[in-house]
């Protein structure tokens, strides 16, 4: 039986070879949490990491790029975030990417595309949101002048050959 070193709800996940990373989320008492830790899928390892990110930070959403783990967005005790994190599994820190998400922003989905990635909906200020951005290999943001039928946070996305498929979420009327 695997136990987390931290308990979280809300927290970014990734995978890079056989190890699961877990960064920040809600920890007990609904603080927001700074931690990294991992979950060695070969060897049954568990642990938090000693490095931590800049910031604590929940409702991320992580992609892999290249060598890094970017985290996108999320809710810290300033509010809602428009910064990139980058972390880096080889060197184990984390870094501001120096990219920034157009609007402060939590609960995308996000898939791989042609382009880089699609970030798509989430929840800023307003509530939930139908924009689609492109992050592309180096880092820049590029809103597409389309966006989602409507507004959508919280929901999943995969790409399934050439089309990418967004699945579940909420919307300002209905789950």
């Amino acid at each position: 039986e695997m136990r987390l070193p931290v308990a979280s709800s809300y927290p970014a996940s990734a995978v890079r070879g056989p190890v699961i990373y877990l960064f920040g989320g809600r920890g007990t008492a609904e603080t927001l949490l700074d931690t990294i830790a991992t979950l060695n899928m070969e060897t049954g390892e568990v642990k938090r990491l000693e490095m931590t990110l800049p910031a604590a930070r929940t409702s991320m959403t992580a992609i892999t790029v290249g060598d890094a783990v970017w985290l996108l967005g999320g809710e810290s005790v300033a509010g809602l975030e428009r910064e990139i994190l980058a972390f880096e599994p080889a060197t184990g820190k984390a870094r501001y990417a120096g990219s920034k998400l157009p609007e402060p922003r939590l609960g995308a989905a996000v898939a791989p595309s042609a382009k880089g990635w699609l970030l798509l909906g989430g929840l800023n200020a307003e509530g939930p949101q139908d924009v689609i951005d492109v992050i592309d290999p180096d880092g820049k943001v590029h809103r597409q002048p389309h966006g989602l039928p409507f507004p959508l946070t919280g929901a999943a996305a995969e790409q399934v050959g050439a089309s990418v498929f967004v699945l579940g979420g909420r919307t300002p009327k209905r789950v």
